[in-house]
This record gives C-alpha cells, sequence and structure tokens, in this order.
C-alpha cells in the first residue's frame, strides 16, 4: 500500500524552495534548456466518488485526468495546483499527495517539445478532493470535453498506462 499525505502550505514552499535548487544546480551541471521532464497527474474525485476525466482536444478520443508540466522551479504541488485550475478551474478541497512517481516513455508527437535527448518522463501523483457541486470550465484549445464517470469507467476510457494505474491504486487503496 503506498503512504499518502496531505501537504501543508509552508512544506510546500519548503519543497519547492529545494526542488528550486535542485533544478538550478541541474541547469549549472549540464546546461539544461526547454522544457524538463517532470509532471504532475491529478486525480480528481468528487464526494459522491466520482472522476473527471478529460478529453485531449490534440488527440481525440484520448482522455486522460489532468496532467501538466512542472516549471523549472516550480514544486510538484504547486504545480498540480495550477494544472487543476488551468485545466479545469477547480479549487480542490484539499490535495494529496501520493508521493507515487512513475517514469514513462514521452509519446512521440510530444518530444519535440523537450531537449533533443530526452525521451523519459517523470510523473508524480496527486488526488484533489472537490464538493458534489463542483462547476468544471474546459479550455477549448486543451480539452473538448470532460466527464464525470465511475473510477472503473475512467480506467476503462483513459489510453494511459500510468493514469490507469493511478486509478487502480487510488480504488485499492480508498475502494
Amino acid at each position: 500500500m503506498s503512504e499518502s499525505r496531505q501537504i501543508p502550505n509552508a512544506q510546500a514552499q519548503r519543497q519547492g524552495t529545494q526542488r528550486a535548487d535542485l533544478v538550478q544546480q541541474r541547469q549549472q551541471q549540464g546546461g539544461q534548456s526547454g522544457r524538463q521532464a517532470v509532471s504532475v497527474l491529478v486525480l480528481i474525485l468528487r464526494e459522491d466518488g466520482k472522476t473527471l476525466i478529460l478529453e485531449r482536444a490534440s488527440w481525440p478520443g484520448f482522455w486522460q485526468s489532468v496532467t501538466g508540466g512542472v516549471e523549472w522551479g516550480e514544486a510538484t504541488q504547486a504545480a498540480a495546483l495550477r494544472e487543476l485550475a488551468e485545466e479545469t478551474t477547480l479549487t480542490p478541497l484539499h490535495m494529496i499527495d501520493r508521493r507515487v512517481v512513475r517514469r514513462f516513455e514521452i509519446f512521440p508527437q510530444y518530444r519535440h517539445k523537450y531537449p533533443s535527448h530526452i525521451r523519459f518522463n517523470e510523473e508524480h501523483e496527486f488526488v484533489a478532493r472537490v464538493p458534489l457541486s463542483a462547476s468544471v470550465n474546459i479550455d477549448p484549445k486543451e480539452h473538448v470535453d470532460y466527464a464525470w464517470v465511475s473510477v472503473d469507467e475512467a480506467i476503462a476510457r483513459c489510453l494511459s498506462w500510468s493514469n490507469q494505474m493511478a486509478l487502480r491504486a487510488y480504488q485499492w487503496e480508498f475502494g
């Protein structure tokens, strides 16, 4: 069973500072430029147990939870909150850092966003709880549709294996 934890704001700020120091150190060592291969996956759960999935505008039929890149110097929790707001306008009641990181190969159609030597991404997993009355607004440049579905249906509709694993882990741990 994976360990989950809620992150207080002060701790998130410390982690952000530590992350910024690490990023600066990596930049000095390797002169990295372009997008870093670190992202967040945010499972969004309503009080009735339904989860939010979104259909990508750039890939019709590709359903997923909220995902997005971590900006240079940004803490992963800050990135999760930012991506949640940018992609859905939702504000969570609370967010849990599941302390799960999955490494996966970047889809070929998205590799142009990264330096040429980057082939793998590191994805950090979060769970956000929202009220039943939560109102979703999607950016049509990023997503063309959304649905509140059971976790089983989300697993069936999401094409990303890392998204499916996150949903299965949530289902196993929290029922």
